[in-house]
């Protein structure tokens, strides 16, 4: 009795194990196609709760890569493509994007862009509505747009801009900002 529990366990652990690399496996290549594509090294980072529903690469309609979205939802059980891949291919060929992880099912409720802009294109006397929060000596920019229940931060890193859509329906706008500073502790 006791060595089959033993054995259950050591076959769960290795199963869990296994999951486990084959998750850091995903998102270092997903990783590693951003670097090639964008020049821009990150690191992935799920918000507490949620995974990696996709991941996006668009271009101008010039195959010259210029921002990379990445999409997470509170998904229970296993991940499921939510398209076919005529339907896919249609939606990357009319929004001049790929695909290169997913799109699985699940409501975004975290999008995060990432692409190459000097901070000085955005910030200037008209910032607009944003306001600015100072996150671990970052400044952090959002601003909140009730009529769609969401907050936009826009953060830099060098030549480097991430911009988070936040869905504040299930989110509280402080756990969106506990995400954005764990981002700024991991890039920065």
């Amino acid at each position: 009795m006791k060595s089959s529990i033993r054995s259950f366990i050591l076959i769960t652990l290795i199963i869990l194990i296994g999951c486990t690399e084959q998750s850091e496996d995903e998102y270092q290549d997903i990783q590693e196609e951003i670097k090639d594509e964008l020049g821009i090294d990150m690191k992935i980072i799920d918000p507490e709760d949620h995974t990696l529903v996709h991941t996006k690469l668009n271009d101008k309609g010039d195959d010259q890569v210029y921002k990379a979205s990445l999409g997470f939802s509170s998904i229970e059980g296993e991940k499921e493509i939510v398209a076919t891949d005529e339907e896919i291919e249609s939606e990357e060929d009319s929004l001049n994007m790929e695909y290169i992880y997913g799109p699985y099912d699940g409501t975004v409720n975290f999008e995060i862009t990432i692409n190459r802009e000097e901070i000085e294109s955005f910030v200037g006397p008209d910032i607009g509505d944003y306001e600015v929060e100072e996150l671990n000596n970052h400044d952090v920019y959002y601003q909140e747009r009730s009529a769609y229940n969401e907050l936009i931060a826009i953060t830099f890193f060098d030549d480097v801009k991430y911009r988070l859509d936040i869905n504040l329906d299930n989110i509280k706008k402080e756990e969106a900002f506990e995400y954005i500073e764990k981002i700024i502790d991991e890039t920065s």
